[in-house]
């Protein structure tokens, strides 16, 4: 049979690890769930409108390449590729904002929990 301390340790696991899934699946979710409804507002304009804009642009430019134009294939591909690379490195802090996100979500919840858990036990001691 568990402990209380380790019953406890175990919600809040639970619970955190429910704010990083809410995080992972809409930005800012988790932080919301956490008590932290503006930064959890910040955070979802942050992600979700740098990377609708990324998307929209990565579609037109390289998805969608319609390369009508004369002059060696050679060339074309390169002018794609230069185009992929950069796409690739306006992304990379996109997604690392994203990381971030799911992190703070689950670290704000365990401490949260952690810091609501020595109140209680605080009070119910005195």
């Amino acid at each position: 049979m568990r402990s209380v301390g380790e019953r406890i340790s175990v919600k809040v696991f639970r619970r955190s690890l429910l704010a990083a899934t809410l995080s992972c699946l809409i930005p800012g979710l988790g932080q919301v769930y956490t008590g932290h409804p503006r930064r959890g507002i910040y955070l979802a304009f942050g992600c979700i409108i740098p990377g609708i804009a990324w998307w929209l642009l990565f579609r037109a430019n390289v998805l969608n390449a319609s390369i009508v134009a004369f002059g060696p294939v050679t060339a074309h591909m390169g002018h794609l590729r230069s185009l992929l690379y950069r796409y690739i490195a306006l992304g990379l802090p996109i997604l690392g904002l994203w990381l971030g996100n799911i992190f703070d979500a689950y670290f704000l919840m365990s401490k949260r929990r952690m810091e609501g858990m020595r109140y209680s036990n605080t009070e119910s001691g005195s």
